[in-house]
């Protein structure tokens, strides 16, 4: 038996090495971490003994949340979860004053109760006794060596409300310990009932099994996938439960992927120098210096380069431009920008497959490509301004040209008369979005960008209505109430329920 403080060489290393760390859930395999839920669950501990090599409950299940040292924390109670944890609370205290729950690390324990983290109901005694998996002591209730059990509520919750008939007529255990305590608060004796069916449920499985250190480390999305592909594999209850999370999941994804993309528009006609005469035409340009122009981009001996710019296609690799100055931070497939100014508002990017040019720690400045590939010249207006698209574009085109920059702008001008609904993508003219504030009013959801757009699309373009920009509104609308609020959590797999049952 080991004393307070002393620990043996892995549980040691274990201690010292590990920082946060996650554990898996006892019934189905899922992880414990916050990040792999689709909406906020709640953790459980249960305290088995081992009985003939097989682990049975000792003590009622508590629920709490898992604060990734390994431990319950009890917080944020409703009525019942709170009448039951009191009740655990004064149990397990009785039984630490009569002696009948035993530790061979004391100090470890009266640390725990004057730290104030766990409160002064079951939380200290909890926290202690989960600590056993890895901390190396020991606790006994009643001269059993005591083994704690992690499992997720929500998982709970689906077994509990399965209607198999012998989940059903499953009785609430019988635990011994609780003979001294009756009559039992109504909250502790329905825990107990449905306790009862999650035992018979786990018993198909081979029981419920004390904390398992093979996977206790920080959990990510790689393996978040394995444990949802094992337990969708492994039996109908979570099949349910994860074709639901999968379905909400793939409506989030699928309505972030309709916000984040701009409406597809009609393919654009190739550039052609006719095009430039019939826009600045609609312009009032004189006609000499329109047909000068026209001529210059005939004459040009780069063209293709020409073209390209009065068409401003978009890149085909589009490289991620840092929004502002500021540090960059990462973690996983999540940059991060910081800036000293407004250290609250972090902007962050989601990684794709481009390249990524930057490493945690690096000083950027706006404007400046995070990942491989081209600039858009859309990105690089709305952080860098028009001012310093304009003077870049018109420099390049009046060279290409052979004419002044300043005659160069002539044709630069008429491609930036229009802005992005930065909301629901929708191009438009600055007077039709003008138009709209002034009937609509200063809008608090609506924000537009200016944005460049090509002679091909130029005379092809209908500004729409003010009633089309409102049902696009009214469109984003729904679409934001399907959408999670935080793209960095972790979602299931889109092909995990085309995945045959193990």
């Amino acid at each position: 038996m080991l004393g307070d403080g002393l620990c043996d060489g892995w549980t040691g290393w274990y201690r010292l090495s590990m920082g946060f760390f996650d554990l898996r859930c006892a019934l189905s395999g899922l992880s414990l971490c916050g990040a792999m839920n689709p909406q906020r669950f709640r953790s459980a501990i249960v305290l088995l003994e081992d009985v003939g090599g097989r682990f049975a409950p000792i003590f009622p299940p508590v629920g709490g949340h898992y604060d990734r040292y390994g431990r319950i924390e009890l917080w944020g109670d409703d009525d019942a979860q709170a009448a039951h944890a009191a009740w655990a609370g004064a149990a397990l205290k009785l039984l630490w004053e009569t002696g009948i729950l035993r530790t061979n690390a004391p100090a470890s324990l009266a640390r725990l109760m004057v730290g104030g983290r766990f409160g002064d109901g079951a939380g200290p005694l909890l926290a202690h006794i989960a600590e056993t998996a890895y901390q190396g002591h020991e606790v006994r209730i009643d001269g059993a060596l005591v083994f704690p059990c992690m499992y997720r509520e929500d998982v709970a919750a689906e077994i509990e409300a399965d209607a198999s008939p012998d989940l059903l007529a499953a009785e609430p255990p019988r635990l011994p310990l609780l003979d001294a305590f009756g009559p039992l608060p109504p909250e502790t004796v329905d825990v107990l009932a449905r306790f009862g069916r999650v035992l018979r449920w786990a018993d198909r499985h081979g029981g419920l099994r004390p904390i398992d250190l093979s996977d206790a480390q920080q959990h990510y999305a790689e393996h978040f996938d394995r444990f949802a592909r094992e337990a969708y594999g492994r039996d109908p209850v979570l099949r349910r439960l994860l074709t639901r999370w999968h379905r909400k999941d793939m409506e989030a994804l699928d309505a972030r992927r309709q916000v984040e993309s701009p409406p597809v528009e009609p393919p654009a006609a190739p550039f052609e120098p006719a095009m430039v005469a019939r826009v600045l035409d609609a312009r009032g340009v004189p006609r000499d210096e329109r047909e000068a122009l026209v001529a210059a981009i005939a004459a040009a001996t780069d063209r293709d380069r020409v073209m390209r710019l009065l068409s401003a296609p978009p890149p085909p690799t589009r490289a991620v431009l840092a929004e502002f100055d500021g540090v960059i931070g990462r973690k996983q497939d999540l940059l991060t920008l910081h800036n000293a100014a407004f250290p609250e508002h972090p902007v962050r990017y989601k990684l794709t497959d481009l390249e990524v040019l930057v490493r945690e720690g690096d000083i950027v400045v706006a404007g400046q490509p995070l990942t491989a590939g081209e600039a858009a010249l859309d990105d690089e207006l709305r952080i860098l301004g028009v001012s310093a698209v304009v003077r870049k574009m018109s420099a390049e085109l009046g060279a290409l040209l052979g004419v002044s920059p300043e005659r160069a702008r002539v044709l630069l001008e008429p491609m930036l008369e229009h802005v992005r609904i930065r909301e629901t993508g929708e191009r438009l003219s600055g007077a039709r979005w003008s138009e709209w504030i002034s009937k609509r009013g200063p809008s608090m959801s609506l924000h537009a960008d200016p944005v460049l757009t090509g002679y091909p699309r130029l005379v092809q373009h209908v500004d729409p209505t003010l009633d089309e920009i409102d049902a696009a509104q009214a469109r984003w609308y729904e679409l934001l109430e399907r959408m999670e609020e935080d793209p960095t959590r972790y979602y299931l797999p889109r092909d995990l329920v085309d995945q045959a049952p193990a």
